[in-house]
């Protein structure tokens, strides 16, 4: 499906969808509903099982299950990033795969170095206070990549990916280490399985659904006379990452407040 969603391309033809892009719409979008069905019934099956392959009891443990909330939500605003950037430059500004690259490429960098010095200050102070910074500093960030699109320009578009790799750096190791270590030893890798899966289940479905959304609001911007619609839809998608990721302070503030 990722294969698919990144070489999806939605023509228009006086506003409307081509009979092409509107059939591959139309099928991501019963693939979506199809998916999120079936993870919603295993989901039921997993927990009456007295040996299930993905323990789902564990989002039992609070301390888990908000370290998890937080990871998720980080995911989703990162996958959803690195799809939405490559479009951005290469299509709304028009520039070459090579910039793509330069300003993921300092993103990552940024927020690798963050994200070794998160490690040892959640061992000294725990990950309350740095969950709820890195996803203040996320949030805010994602805002600003919404912002900067009246006018993108590389350099700021680096600088804010800059940003919001210390902001993830923050966010998602500490709050993940904590949420490890509140469970037994013995299910520390039942959690971290069941970690991954929900990212991967949780991402792909909102990819999907933001790609559909983009897709359709650029056709109706663009019917309506805009000249920038898909620069107007990727907007309104980081504005809901923005505000997604706002609303994963209280289960910040849910963690230990020292190690």
């Amino acid at each position: 499906m990722m294969v698919w969603l990144s070489t999806l391309k939605i023509d228009f033809t006086g506003g409307l969808l081509s009979s092409d892009g509107l059939l591959k719409i139309a099928t991501l979008g019963l693939l979506s509903v199809g998916f999120l069905l079936s993870a919603m019934v295993w989901w039921a099956y997993e927990r009456r099982q007295k040996h299930p392959l993905l323990n789902v009891r564990l989002f039992n443990n609070k301390t888990y299950l908000h370290s998890n909330i937080i990871s998720i939500t980080q995911t989703v605003g990162l996958m959803l990033c690195l799809l939405l950037l490559p479009v951005l430059i290469q299509d709304v500004m028009g520039e070459s795969a090579l910039w793509t690259g330069v300003v993921l490429m300092v993103a990552t960098l940024v927020a690798s170095i963050i994200t070794h010095y998160a490690g040892k200050m959640v061992d000294k102070q725990g990950a309350r206070g740095i969950g709820i910074v890195g996803i203040a500093i996320s949030a805010l960030s994602t805002l600003m990549l919404a912002w900067c699109l009246y006018q993108p320009t590389l350099w700021l578009l680096m600088l804010i990916m800059s940003v919001r790799g210390i902001g993830v750096g923050l966010a998602y190791l500490p709050t993940t280490t904590v949420g490890f270590s509140s469970l037994h030893k013995d299910a520390v890798t039942e959690g971290a399985a069941l970690n991954n899966i929900s990212r991967r289940i949780i991402s792909t479905i909102f990819i999907t659904l933001s790609t559909l959304y983009i897709g359709s609001r650029s056709a109706q911007l663009l019917a309506a006379g805009s000249s920038d619609g898909m620069a107007s839809a990727i907007q309104e998608v980081l504005v809901v990452i923005a505000v997604i990721l706002l609303f994963t302070i209280p289960s910040a503030c849910k963690l230990p407040r020292s190690p």
